[in-house]
């Protein structure tokens, strides 16, 4: 049995001095580290609300504009964005997708 979305947490115990009662129990955060993709903007569909982002390495993702932190309406076609990666079963998407530009 699986529990979806609790993999970044670690359940500790303590026992207490005397050995034989639990008097503490800790929970800790261990966030997952994620590492952020860089890509171009190859093609944006402005009036439907998407497009499509090329990785350096030469993969597309898909991005939807949901999917965008800021406005998605001043992303450009060559606009260099970083992306995280998300799982899709139609294919790869693009996530939390930022503008690079400073």
């Amino acid at each position: 049995m699986s529990f979806r979305g609790l993999s970044n947490f670690n359940l500790s115990f303590s026992p207490s001095a005397g050995g034989t009662n639990l008097d503490y129990c800790g929970l800790r955060y261990a966030p997952k580290e994620t590492r952020m993709a860089g890509g171009t903007i190859k093609r944006l569909v402005r009036d439907r609300g998407f497009g499509f982002i090329r990785d350096d390495g030469g993969q597309e993702w898909f991005f939807h504009r949901s999917s965008v932190q800021g406005n998605f309406d001043e992303l450009n076609e060559g606009q260099r964005v970083s992306f995280e990666e998300e799982p899709s079963a139609k294919g790869p998407r693009a996530g939390n997708v930022r503008s690079d530009a400073a």
